[in-house]
């Protein structure tokens, strides 16, 4: 039995319908990629109905887009900037330690970020994760007269829950735990959307997904045990309308979905084995991954310049 038959442990959402099925190895169409002019060292990857957004780690507060209809499979697209402001007297919700101490926004606005992951919710709510001190930030975006999006107000700030701030003893209120490192967001219905973020995996502990709204409050935790010898290399979360998918690992990585738990076993249900992504010339690694509404598949590269790779389903 391989590894990948005897890893990943995962708990999934209850009431999350056709779980754990595996994508289809090649599906109907076969991958295909461009290349993104303007656009290094991306870290996440969201649909904005028919644009694709991303953003960019480090302290660079970058969010780039992409037209979908601009991607022609082996050219190159030219991203686009998203101007970015925020609501400097927003305040910070969620029940971590952070939230007591009455920062605003623009207080943890000036001091380092990293945008780790993005997620948007229709008609026009943008969430990006950022992984310093474990925040979601929101807010809306707008379009211009063309039709174009051009911009992204943060109006609204929350705390992803499970931080650890170990630190905060001497003023650093950084999250020294594993990290946030994917966020989705998903329509339940009429009510408001859930937030699903996942972390990055440690060696010797659970792989964890968290349920949350867009104020922080933890609807349900995920923790999921894995075999693996090595932390699992988690880079994102998606959903494509009837299960949450994981993206894992470097290379051509692979794509994991989640399982439906039996009742009262809300800790032992196997994730599926996944399937690998593609294989792409230069590419070292995805780094990010998104659906479409019709279901089509996006991943993105890390490197310099960013590739995109897509396939339908």
């Amino acid at each position: 039995m391989t590894r990948l038959r005897l890893v990943l442990l995962f708990l999934a959402a209850l009431g999350l319908a056709g779980c754990g099925d595996d994508p289809a190895p090649e599906g109907p169409a076969a991958w295909q990629h461009a290349r993104i002019e303007g656009l290094a060292g991306a870290t996440g990857l969201t649909l904005a109905d028919d644009d694709l957004v991303f953003v960019v780690g480090g302290d660079d507060r970058e969010l780039r887009t992409v037209a979908r209809a601009a991607l022609r499979p082996g050219a190159t697209a030219k991203a686009r900037t998203l101007a970015v402001t925020i609501r400097p007297d927003a305040p910070i919700h969620g029940a971590d330690p952070l939230a007591a101490e009455r920062y605003s926004l623009e207080h943890l606005w000036a001091v380092p970020v990293d945008f780790q992951a993005v997620a948007f919710q229709p008609p026009d709510t943008l969430y990006v994760g950022e992984r310093q001190r474990r925040l979601v930030f929101w807010g809306r975006v707008r379009r211009d007269a063309a039709g174009v999006l051009a911009s992204v107000k943060f109006s609204h700030a929350a705390i992803v829950p499970g931080a650890d701030r170990s630190g905060r003893a001497a003023g650093d209120w950084r999250d020294h735990g594993p990290g946030l490192r994917g966020l989705v967001a998903v329509k339940r219905g009429g009510r408001a959307e859930d937030l699903w973020a996942v972390d990055e995996g440690v060696a010797d502990g659970p792989l964890v997904v968290r349920r949350m709204d867009r104020f922080g409050s933890n609807l349900q935790g995920v923790r999921a045990q894995h075999g693996l010898e090595v932390a699992p290399d988690v880079r994102a979360v998606s959903h494509d309308g009837t299960r949450l998918l994981v993206l894992l690992g470097s290379g051509r990585g692979r794509i994991v979905s989640l399982r439906e738990p039996p009742a009262g076993r809300l800790d032992a249900v196997p994730a599926s084995e996944g399937v690998p992504g593609p294989a792409i010339d230069g590419v070292a690694g995805w780094s990010g991954m998104a659906h479409a509404a019709d279901g089509t598949l996006f991943l993105v590269s890390g490197g310099s310049p960013a590739v995109v790779a897509w396939r339908k389903p």
